[in-house]
């Protein structure tokens, strides 16, 4: 829609301070952009939102608030892999390359032993990601020796995803650590006059759901 003469990319360049009047960004090489309007787009850890914030002339206030829960990402297969019926297709015409497990077009969520919740969003055809939530200073995972018993653990809870995790995915969910879960909220998504404007992650973050547009 736009003619690529209008469009400039820069990369490499984190933003460190915003001037809304005089309407450019600074870059932390030293780089000046100037802009019509700003986006500000960039995660949960937002630079953007911070530089609007330090100008108190915005009005903009955010609060960072921990939640009692902390969680370890997680992948999962979304099917066992291929059935041997090459033939089979489905309604698109598609040919079927294993028994779907996990549908593609919905997130996923089970109760694990009334505190626990596992979030999975599809990303892929192939592949969730999503999160293992528990209580903070509860984690189920430090009491597992083995990728056998992250394996056995889901079982214990859904034979599903018992047969779905990968046991590399198992083991590697033993070597990371917990996230403590948090939320970050704007008291305005717009400042400057509509100059600059937050969305998704920036403007109201809340994990553990970071990063799969959910916010």
């Amino acid at each position: 829609r736009h003619p690529s003469s209008s469009l400039s990319f820069h990369f490499d360049c984190a933003i460190k301070s915003v001037d809304l009047d005089g309407c450019t960004i600074t870059t932390e090489d030293g780089k000046r952009v100037s802009f019509d309007h700003i986006v500000a787009a960039d995660g949960s850890r937002s630079a953007i939102r911070t530089c609007l914030a330090d100008d108190k002339s915005t009005g903009l206030d955010v609060q960072f608030d921990q939640l009692p829960d902390s969680y370890r990402s997680l992948y999962m297969r979304n099917s066992l892999g291929d059935d041997g019926d090459d033939k089979d297709q489905d309604s698109n015409g598609k040919k079927k390359t294993g028994r779907p497990e996990l549908e593609t077009d919905r997130m996923h969520g089970w109760y694990v032993q009334s505190q626990n919740q596992v979030l999975l969003v599809p990303v892929k055809d192939d592949m969730s990601t999503g999160a293992y939530i528990f209580p903070n200073e509860k984690d189920p995972f430090v009491e597992m020796e083995t990728a056998d018993d992250v394996v056995k653990h889901f079982q214990s809870f859904s034979t599903k995803l018992g047969a779905l995790i990968d046991p590399e995915e198992a083991g590697r969910l033993l070597t990371q650590s917990a996230n403590t879960c948090w939320k970050a909220r704007c008291n305005k998504l717009a400042v400057g006059g509509g100059k600059a404007v937050l969305i998704g992650d920036a403007a109201h973050a809340m994990s553990a759901a970071l990063g799969l547009g959910c916010n």
